[in-house]
This record gives C-alpha cells, sequence and structure tokens, in this order.
C-alpha cells in the first residue's frame, strides 16, 4: 500500500516537470497518511509556489483513476495568494481512495 502512495506522488510531481525548467517553480506535496486501508480516504495537498503572473493550471483529475487501486474522488483549489507581487502561491487539494 505504501508503495501505491509513493506512486501518486511520484505521479503528481511528474506532471509539473515540464514547466520547471523554465521557471523557478516550487512544489511541495503532503499526505494525511501514508497507509490508507481498501474504502478508506485520505487527502492529497500540493503547495505550488511560483513566479509572480504566471499561468498556472492544475490537472482536472476528478472521477479518474490516478494508478491501479487508486482513485482520485474529488479535486478542488483551496487558495491563492501573493507574496509582495513576486510570487503566486496555490493549494490544491485531491481526495483519494483505495480499493482492491
Amino acid at each position: 500500500m505504501k508503495k501505491k502512495i509513493l506512486y501518486i506522488i511520484l505521479f503528481i510531481l511528474s506532471l509539473n516537470v515540464a514547466p520547471a525548467v523554465a521557471q523557478n517553480v516550487i512544489l511541495n506535496a503532503e499526505i494525511d497518511t501514508f497507509a490508507i486501508r481498501i474504502g478508506e480516504q485520505t487527502k492529497v495537498r500540493l503547495d505550488l509556489s511560483v513566479d509572480a503572473g504566471s499561468n498556472v493550471e492544475m490537472p482536472p483529475l476528478k472521477d479518474s483513476l490516478l494508478v491501479n487501486g487508486i482513485e482520485i474522488l474529488e479535486s478542488k483549489s483551496t487558495g491563492r495568494s501573493t507574496d509582495a507581487g513576486k510570487r503566486d502561491n496555490y493549494i490544491h487539494e485531491y481526495l483519494v481512495t483505495s480499493f482492491d
């Protein structure tokens, strides 16, 4: 099960590799628990910090299968803030569940 969660985090991080080449991007990924039982739910939170004025689109992953056995139930943007006009910060949360 821990291996599946690791794959989730690596997949989400790989979605942002291409924009990171040309811009100063900081991405932090957090997960509520590293081990979930079949049918339980947990949240994956992404904190993204980019240069001000950058165009950011978070992937629409609602109702999709992330990896075999892990499904995204809900995807929501919880906030955006600006640090003195230099950095834009975005917070996005995914609710995931596990099944066999």
